[in-house]
């Protein structure tokens, strides 16, 4: 039986995607914090692209797949706003691109 997060704990869910986007779902974030895509094989943020939840909290959005991403395992993660850890990630997913 899995135990529920503690109360307060970051999270945050992948809720679905499109050609373009990826559609996710936030938890009790501290202000500021950033989501970024990271790639899932070295662990690194993309350099391009981020969204700030300058207000925190919980709520849904859209992460806007920057153009030229390569095809590859990805997941979301949320940076602290002093962008010196990720304090929330969700499952990896897929960026394929036609080629």
């Amino acid at each position: 039986m899995n135990d529920p997060l503690p109360p307060d704990e970051p999270r945050l869910d992948y809720t679905g995607r499109s050609e373009t986007a990826i559609d996710y779902a936030y938890y009790d974030m501290p202000g500021g914090a950033a989501i970024v895509l990271i790639d899932a094989t070295s662990g690194a943020p993309l350099e391009s692209g981020s969204s700030v939840l300058f207000s925190g909290g919980s709520g849904k959005s859209s992460y806007l797949i920057p153009g030229g991403t390569p095809a590859g395992t990805y997941y979301l993660g949320a940076m602290s706003a002093a962008g010196d850890a990720v304090i929330a990630q969700t499952v990896p997913f897929t960026i394929a691109r036609d080629g």
